[in-house]
């Protein structure tokens, strides 16, 4: 199960962190050792449980049912199961926003990693053509809740074969590289799209592969040798 972290400047479902943490335990608790058919939850349990009236206590199955957190019981409205979603809030950590610097840090790092994809990770059928950064990051706080992170994809060029296993797809390609940027920081939110027009505005952008400009760069290096060879070669007559 993986460990879920809540930021402590923000609402969850309507709850503060906190709040919705203890309520999850105690649901959790509530259920613990009972078979599958008596694990059992409804608005009024929750309610008891996360110390909410009865209105309250509906929006909130409401708002749990709709994000996955409960299923409900087949054949028997009103009552529901929890899910491992629901027990990821139940043991989240509850941690402070990072500030501004810590920010920058983090993009930093996903930018080196982008690099690191693009040159590395030759076996992907997919690179990085750019990094969109939206969300809080853009906003005048100092405390950014997250990192909305978007890289927009291309198909790579030149794709070499990996050592063992059948040819990457560009889905699974896809998929390890939001992997790779989400291992970074629970603070990271990765939206892999393959067009800028489906990034969220404002951003801004802290990475682009200058994949033409190096091409370039390279061309012109190649050039200004030879036309250093063809002097050297005529002042020597």
């Amino acid at each position: 199960m993986r460990i879920r972290t809540l930021v402590s400047n923000q609402l969850y479902f309507g709850l503060d962190p906190l709040h919705l943490r203890r309520g999850a335990a105690r649901t959790v608790s509530r259920i613990f050792g009972l078979s599958p058919e008596r694990a059992l939850v409804n608005a009024q349990s929750l309610a008891e449980d996360f110390r909410l009236d009865e209105a309250s206590g509906d929006a909130l199955v409401h708002a749990l049912a709709a994000e996955g957190l409960l299923q409900e019981e087949a054949g028997s409205p009103g009552n529901y199961h929890l899910t491992l979603r629901f027990h990821e809030f139940a043991q989240a950590r509850v941690t402070a926003p990072l500030d501004r610097t810590q920010a920058r840090q983090l993009i930093d790092r996903a930018c080196q990693l982008t690099v690191r994809i693009n040159a590395d990770r030759t076996w992907n059928p997919m690179m990085i053509d750019m990094m969109a950064v939206s969300g809080s990051y853009m906003s005048r706080s100092d405390d950014i809740s997250n990192l909305k992170l978007w890289p927009v994809v291309k198909a790579r060029a030149e794709v070499r074969p990996r050592r063992f296993g059948p040819p990457m797809t560009k889905a699974e390609g896809s998929s390890e590289i939001r992997a790779a940027l989400r291992a970074l920081s629970p603070f990271i939110l990765v939206h892999l799209v393959t067009d800028t027009a489906a990034v969220e505005r404002p951003f801004s952008v802290p990475f682009r592969a200058y994949d033409d400009m190096i091409a370039s760069s390279v061309a012109s290096a190649r050039l200004l040798a030879w036309s250093s060879s063809l002097r050297r070669q005529l002042t020597g007559r």
